[in-house]
C-alpha cells in the first residue's frame, strides 16, 4: 500500500514538474517581472517552449517513432530532440526579434543550449531529461528570480526522488541530468552577462 502511494505521488510530481511545464513557469515569472510586452512575450515563449515540443512528441508518437510520449527508450530521443533543440533555437531568435528582454531571450538560450548538449550525451548515455529540466530554471531562478531561489531549489530532490521511485532513471542518470544542466545553464547566463 505503501509503495502504491509512493508510486502515485512520484507520477504526479514527475507531472506537474514536467520539463514543458517547469519551462512555462518559468517564462511566465520571467515576462511578469522583466516584461515589455507581456502577452507577446509570454505567448511566444510558450509556443516555443511547451507547443512546439509537445507537439513534435505527439506526432512522432502518432507516426511511430517513439514509443511513449516520455521518450523512454534512450534510442528513440535523438530525432525529437534535436527537433526540440531547433525549436529552442527559433524560439531565443524569436524572442530576440520581437525585443523581448534579455533575461527572457537568456533563459530561451539556455534551453537550445542544455538540450543541444544532452541530445550529444543522449547519443551515447541516458541522462535524465526531467533532471535537466528542472536543474537549468533553478539556476535561471536562483540569478534572475532570487525571491524564487529557496523553493525552487528544493524542487530538485523532489524530482530526483520521483524519478528514482518510478525507475526511470539510475542515481548517475539523475545526477548526470541536473548537472550538466546547471552547468550549461550558468554559462550560458554568463555569455549573456546575466551570472556572477
Amino acid at each position: 500500500m505503501w509503495e502504491e502511494a509512493q508510486s502515485r505521488l512520484a507520477v504526479l510530481v514527475s507531472v506537474l514538474l514536467h520539463p514543458a511545464a517547469v519551462a512555462v513557469a518559468l517564462f511566465l515569472l520571467l515576462t511578469l517581472c522583466y516584461h515589455d510586452n507581456f502577452l507577446a512575450t509570454f505567448g511566444t515563449a510558450t509556443f516555443f517552449v511547451l507547443l512546439a515540443p509537445v507537439g513534435i512528441t505527439a506526432l512522432m508518437r502518432a507516426l511511430g517513432g517513439v514509443s511513449d510520449l516520455d521518450i523512454t527508450d534512450r534510442r528513440e530521443r535523438l530525432l525529437p530532440y534535436a527537433l526540440i533543440t531547433a525549436c529552442y533555437l527559433g524560439g531565443a531568435f524569436s524572442l530576440r526579434w520581437a525585443g523581448a528582454p534579455r533575461e527572457v531571450v537568456a533563459a530561451m538560450a539556455c534551453y537550445f543550449t542544455v538540450t543541444a548538449v544532452c541530445t550529444v550525451i543522449t547519443a551515447f548515455w541516458k541522462i535524465s531529461m526531467h533532471m535537466a529540466g528542472i536543474a537549468g530554471p533553478v539556476v535561471v531562478a536562483s540569478l534572475l528570480l532570487p525571491k524564487t531561489a529557496l523553493l525552487s531549489i528544493l524542487l530538485i530532490p523532489l524530482v530526483a526522488w520521483a524519478r528514482l521511485v518510478l525507475r526511470r532513471h539510475t542515481p548517475s542518470q539523475i545526477a548526470g541530468g541536473a548537472a550538466v544542466s546547471a552547468l550549461v545553464t550558468f554559462l550560458t547566463l554568463l555569455a549573456f552577462g546575466l551570472a556572477p
